[in-house]
């Protein structure tokens, strides 16, 4: 231990610094995420356009009005079309439906367990899944009745073999579930398709939305990002 020499003088003690409000780090981190995004639009120059299908979406433009169909449908074709026609009536620009590859969700426990629900439509829940769920036949004859009755038709992807059904049809927009917005494989597979992309934010912070946002725009700068809560 080093001592001061006798009769050395006082060292001098430094002014103490004032206590250190701590309640706004959490919101200057915040700040500092929504800057970041921000700043990453302005570098990349996106534009506050959106292009799908036959429409211009922009801030001074109409309402882009996609109509949920997700599994609604319950597996039935002739439901489903239903659902379209009362879309287009309603005055609706898209219908939407959801894709997954049950299989490759799902781990094997989860998919042969037992679905005892009052809503099953099989007894396991992996079956059950499938259920609900449209081939690419069967994509293909939807996309196609779309067309006829003057509608837009597109879907979610949920994994990568789902992403691949839809670009094998060449279905023109893609939907990225917000509980895949750090998905950045899915999210960089689905970008090479080259087809407008739409990715909600759900329960994802500034930094997920960010880092999605990164992902993408080298490869496809032709993206919505939707503020939705969950």
């Amino acid at each position: 231990q080093t001592r001061r020499p006798s009769g050395a003088a006082p060292r001098p003690r430094l002014p103490s610094l004032p206590e250190r409000d701590t309640s706004s780090f959490g919101a200057d981190r915040e700040a500092r995420s929504r800057s970041a995004l921000v700043k990453g639009a302005e570098s990349a120059r996106m534009t506050r356009k959106f292009v799908i299908g036959d429409k211009v979406v922009t801030q001074d433009s109409v309402g882009y009005v996609i109509a949920e169909i997700g599994h609604n449908h319950q597996g039935n074709m002739e439901t489903c079309k239903a659902m379209f026609r009362s879309a287009v009536e309603a005055g609706a620009d898209a219908v939407k439906l959801q894709k997954r590859d049950n299989r490759a969700l799902f781990t094997a426990e989860m998919y042969d367990s037992p679905y005892n629900s009052e809503n099953a439509y099989a007894p396991t829940y992996g079956t059950h899944r499938e259920a609900l769920e449209f081939n690419r036949e069967q994509y293909q004859e939807l996309k196609a009745y779309a067309e006829e009755i003057g509608i837009l038709f597109f879907s979610t992807a949920f994994d990568l073999p789902s992403a691949d059904l839809l670009a094998s049809i060449d279905v023109p927009a893609f939907k990225i579930a917000s509980g895949d917005i750090s998905n950045t494989p899915l999210l960089r597979h689905v970008a090479k398709a080259g087809k407008p992309m739409i990715v909600s934010t759900g329960g994802a912070t500034f930094e997920d939305a960010r880092r999605a946002y990164d992902a993408i725009m080298p490869i496809n700068p032709n993206l919505c990002i939707m503020q939705c809560t969950s």
